[in-house]
């Protein structure tokens, strides 16, 4: 038995499905963190059921990929059961959703998620009458705090058993009659509606007949027919809240006076830079204080223990593992965690799509919207969830842009490489002029490519989330998926690579590595020969780049100030941040977006990093002259 979650974005789907599965599906405040299908199996009443959580949808009319796979899934047939979940402090826009589900023909229940804000909004929802009215069984619940979710299973269970298939809503007479003619050919209600709406697909009813349906309402209201069934529906939604629910306060709330403040167009914009500048600030003074107190004890104290070694294969290669392991500890993790950490926060608080909705402006000046500052943000953290986060891009124009941008945001390991070279050896101001030039270069190329990809982007639309204390529990989870990630994925990568490039010079063959390369590493970068090696490796994960780059140069990373000028360090880090998407990211970008876009992408981000690079190599040459 499949029971299939099905929400709108941020309704709580991930927070539900983790608490009832017991596993970490990413959730955070934020609408459209869920992009693909998660399955769990878990145990109701000593029945072994498999939870499904879909990706959240406003409608299940496909505007985008992630809404198209709702609705293939839920069209294959396997689902059993339907948990509908519902913000409870915002009924009316999720009963939409609800009333278009229960036309699926599918057992359901209704879950009223966030019920414990319900009263701290002012708001008391009459549950029986709202069950009454639906025909469908209403059970509140609070996800977060774990609250109702047994009940909620137990009832969506008892009624995929019992074959229980909810009332469908009944609209106007004109718009049922057309509704029933086509549900005689189609089988099925939901198969009309759909096809009557125009949606591309198999609905069992000719697409002549369809349209032919379809004409006869739009010349009787004088509007397209998926406009119609819409208006209907929102008009029922619209009915059933206000008789079921009532307000005991109108008093502005404390979140609509700060949003005031914070959604402000010019106030707004320098508060976010102040967040995020104190951000950067507390990343870059904690993660220094780290570097500064881990890696020279634990390179002095490698060093006695490998020194009998010194000279031999194993004695390489045992220090190579030594390197990665002081590499990670002292340089990555010390600026990785605090920024994954501070992305967690901002997600959870609600910050987030509010930033979005300032910038959209300035987005639309490169081809996009707001939408897409969500795959950049995420993009911080991780680039391999960012270019996931296309699919909530409504076109494909859209996710193309988005995709080839996203991995130009310098991630958790590049920042890695941002604070640990520039910031520690040249000073925060410098490392904060690396992510200013960043913005810039994105937004110029963006704005280049939205010229050469003609087409107008969609105006946005998105769910500006309530304010919540993040808890501990959700910042944790997400601060733990990546941190996971990187222990499982990177950091063996960081210890096979820097083994092998110990390897390689105890035999003295990365110098076949170095030498192709040097017309450009030295030439063209101005960079040491021996670096060519490191920016291979970093192709696997960026933070190769960093700890290899000392191992190249056969000093410490505390040393690395020894032996690169401040222009070679600046050059270096700007062609890092920039160069080529990772694999996990390549990979990710061919999954989403098809192998062109991928290559594409990666070579548009070599072009870019060379030319970026170049242009802050003559800057910093020409300032030196003078």
């Amino acid at each position: 038995m499949r029971i299939a979650l099905l929400g709108q974005p941020n309704t709580g789907k991930s927070t539900f499905f983790n608490r009832a599965a017991g596993v970490k599906a990413r959730t955070s405040n934020l609408p459209g963190t869920t992009v693909r299908v998660n399955e769990s199996p878990v145990r109701v009443d000593g029945e072994e059921v498999v939870l499904v959580d879909l990706p959240g949808t406003y409608s299940l009319t496909p505007l985008d990929p992630a809404q198209a796979e709702v609705l293939s899934y839920l069209m294959k047939g396997g689902v059993s059961g339907l948990v509908i979940l519902l913000d409870a402090t915002s009924l009316a826009r999720g009963l939409e959703l609800a009333l278009e589900a229960v036309e699926l023909g599918i057992p359901a229940v209704l879950a009223l998620n966030l019920w414990d804000q319900v009263p701290r909004k002012g708001i008391e929802i009459d549950v029986d009458a709202l069950s009454a009215v639906l025909g469908l069984k209403a059970i509140p619940c609070s996800a977060l705090h774990g609250k109702g979710i047994a009940e909620v299973l137990r009832e969506a269970v008892s009624a995929a058993q019992a074959g229980s298939i909810p009332r469908a809503p009944e609209y106007s007479k004109d718009v049922e009659a057309v509704i029933k003619a086509a549900a005689a050919e189609a089988g099925s209600r939901f198969k009309a509606i759909k096809a009557i709406e125009g949606v591309e697909g198999e609905w069992g009813i000719s697409p002549e007949r369809a349209r032919e349906l379809a004409s006869e309402l739009e010349r009787a209201r004088g509007r397209p027919a998926w406009e119609i069934i819409a208006a209907e529906r929102h008009h029922l939604a619209m009915k059933t809240a206000e008789a079921t629910t009532s307000r005991l306060s109108d008093k502005p709330s404390v979140s609509s006076r700060v949003d005031r403040l914070l959604m402000h167009p010019w106030l707004g914009l320098l508060i976010a830079l102040l967040v995020f500048g104190f951000f950067f600030w507390a990343i870059f003074y904690l993660g220094g204080w780290i570097e500064r107190i881990t890696v020279e004890p634990l390179e002095a104290f490698f060093s006695r223990i490998l020194a009998p070694l010194e000279g031999t294969a194993l004695g390489a290669a045992l220090a190579g593992v030594a390197d990665g392991f002081v590499g990670t500890i002292g340089i990555v993790l010390p600026y990785f965690v605090p920024l994954i950490l501070s992305v967690a926060i901002m997600e959870d608080l609600g910050y987030l799509p509010r930033v979005a909705h300032l910038v959209d402006g300035l987005m639309h000046r490169m081809g996009l919207h707001g939408k897409a500052v969500i795959p950049f943000i995420l993009g911080y953290g991780c680039s391999v969830p960012a270019v996931a986060a296309v699919r909530i891009m409504e076109n494909r124009r859209d996710r193309v842009l988005t995709g080839l941008l996203a991995p130009m945001i310098p991630c958790g390991a590049r920042t890695a490489v941002i604070l640990g070279l520039v910031g520690y050896f040249m000073g925060g101001w410098w490392a904060l002029a690396v992510y200013g030039f960043n913005i810039l270069v994105v937004g110029l190329v963006g704005a280049a490519l939205a010229r050469l990809r003609r087409g107008e982007s969609w105006g946005m639309v998105m769910e500006i989330p309530p304010y919540r204390l993040p808890t501990l529990r959700t910042v944790w989870f997400n601060v733990w998926l990546q941190l996971r990630e990187f222990l499982v994925v990177a950091f063996p990568l960081l210890i096979a690579g820097s083994i092998l490039l110990g390897l390689l010079e105890y035999w003295n063959l990365a110098r076949y590595i170095d030498l192709p390369l040097s017309p450009f590493t030295s030439g063209v970068l101005g960079l040491p020969r021996e670096l060519g090696s490191t920016l291979v490796f970093g192709f696997f994960r960026k933070e190769l780049a960093l700890i290899m780059a000392a191992q190249a140069l056969s000093v410490s990373p505390a040393a690395l100030g020894a032996v690169l000028s401040p222009i070679q360090m600046m050059t270096y880090t700007i062609f890092v941040v920039f160069y080529v998407p990772c694999l996990a990211t390549t990979l990710m970008t061919w999954r989403e977006l098809g192998l062109k876009v991928a290559l594409g992408a990666g070579g548009l981000s070599l072009v870019v990093a060379t030319s970026a690079a170049l242009l802050v190599r003559g800057i910093a040459l020409f300032l030196a002259i003078l």
